[in-house]
């Protein structure tokens, strides 16, 4: 028998709050790596080389969500950390403005 939810009103409130913030720090990352990826000379056609269909790389860029995979492989294509990129994208950060890479 799976355990029984305590407080469902506070688990679906949790569960709307968590959903609001993924939708955010995704809509954030996007063009970010928009960025990384013009200051390092790409076009989004020239993604195609590394694996990535254009409209895939239109909807990363437009903020759709990604896997952590896919995170670490961008990061490796445009030379920089992880850490570089999602600096700054979290809920407390996102309170106030943001110093970009």
């Amino acid at each position: 028998m799976p355990w029984p939810i305590q407080g469902t009103k506070s688990y679906k409130t949790l569960l709307a709050k968590d959903n609001e913030i993924e939708k955010q720090f995704f809509a954030a990352l996007g063009p970010r790596i928009q960025r990384l990826r013009k200051r390092a000379g790409y076009s989004q056609e020239d993604m195609i080389s590394f694996g990535y269909g254009v409209r895939y790389w239109q909807r990363i860029e437009a903020g759709k969500p990604i896997t952590l995979r896919t995170l670490l492989r961008i990061c490796r294509i445009l030379g920089t950390t992880m850490e570089a990129v999602v600096r700054g994208l979290g809920p407390e950060a996102m309170k106030r403005p943001v110093k970009r890479p």
